[in-house]
């Protein structure tokens, strides 16, 4: 279970960023080799939309655990994509950290408007 929230961006390649809320249980970190914890992580990262397709970069972005737990709650899931999107929206707190250091690591301007789900 995900939830997207596509923020748009001002870039010459780069149409959106993607703020994902999801849950992992993998432990294993493939691209840092190292073991991660379980729980609920954030994750934002550049996407252009054209056409109907969606195309990314792999390494460009950033994730952020928000919380740990050793369950999926579906429950907990939904209250922590509500609090995602309303840091967006409010842009303070850790989402919108997150979301901060990507757009500046990028060199994405995003759009006043605010993005929509999609």
């Amino acid at each position: 279970m995900k939830e997207k929230l596509y923020l748009p961006v001002r870039h010459a390649e780069t149409t959106h960023l993607v703020v994902s809320t999801y849950y992992s249980k993998a432990p294993m970190s493939y691209g840092s080799g190292g073991m991660q914890p379980r729980g609920y992580y954030v994750s934002v990262y550049p996407v252009t939309r054209k056409d109907g397709l969606e195309t990314t970069t792999l390494f460009h972005g950033l994730k952020r655990l928000l919380e740990r737990t050793e369950r999926l709650s579906g429950k907990r899931l939904e209250a922590l994509m509500a609090e995602s999107a309303a840091q967006v929206g409010a842009r303070v707190g850790p989402v919108w950290d997150v979301v901060a250091k990507v757009a500046a690591k990028e060199g994405l301007e995003l759009i006043e408007e605010g993005g929509g789900n999609a």
